[in-house]
């Protein structure tokens, strides 16, 4: 004898994975079982049931009527939607039918984006920043001696154009003491010898150069 999967039994298997799906994606995913038989007081489970309100024993949907009235597809997948109270959802409906077509049932996901869009509004607003006129840059927050400074920031310098110390030509040379002069670090102490003894200048050759960007 043969087992027979009764119209009851797939059902039941809706459940479970109804169950297992609002269990895993608890609180945002409300995953609801209908037993459109009885569409009346359909809802045979419901996990999650704040998203819109509902309980076992209540009636389906609009969509629930017209789809047993064969109005729309067997399954519908990331519809926008909207909860009762006006938050905004994604929806997924499936189509439930037995081993002879007959649709009995469907299985129906609505999950709460609004929770997503407010975690993603707060993640933008504690992450963002803005400029202050008097940092041009950012915050040196270690501060040692004026050839320190200029050191670490003409290695800032090779590190962004991806120039070797040791390769440095006549025009590197020039572009850093522009942006060394750009960003007054020859208004600091003893600057003009700690640039030439940095990259290997002698200290005319320094004002040369810092005279040609003066203009």
């Amino acid at each position: 004898m043969t087992n027979r999967i009764t119209d009851n039994d797939l059902l039941g298997y809706y459940v479970q994975v109804a169950k297992a799906l609002g269990e895993m994606f608890a609180p945002v995913l409300e995953s609801v079982v209908h037993d459109l038989r009885k569409p009346s007081h359909s809802i045979i489970a419901i996990y999650n049931g704040h998203i819109t309100g509902r309980k076992i024993g209540d009636g389906t949907s609009d969509l629930g009527y017209k789809r047993i009235k064969g109005e729309l597809p067997d399954e519908m997948i990331n519809y926008e939607n909207e909860s009762p109270i006006g938050r905004k959802l994604k929806s997924t409906t499936v189509a439930i039918r037995n081993k002879r077509g007959k649709l009995i049932g469907t299985l129906s996901l609505n999950m709460d984006v609004s929770y997503f869009e407010e975690v993603t509004m707060f993640l933008s607003h504690f992450v963002s920043s803005h400029k202050i006129p008097y940092l041009e840059k950012r915050e040196r927050f270690y501060i040692g001696s004026p050839r320190d400074d200029i050191n670490a920031f003409v290695k800032e310098i090779l590190l962004q154009k991806n120039w070797l110390h040791n390769k440095l030509g006549k025009a590197e040379k020039k572009e850093i003491i522009r942006l060394l002069y750009a960003n007054n670090y020859f208004s600091k102490r003893s600057a003009v010898s700690s640039v030439a003894e940095i990259l290997n200048m002698s200290r005319p050759t320094v004002y040369r150069y810092v005279r040609g960007v003066q203009g």
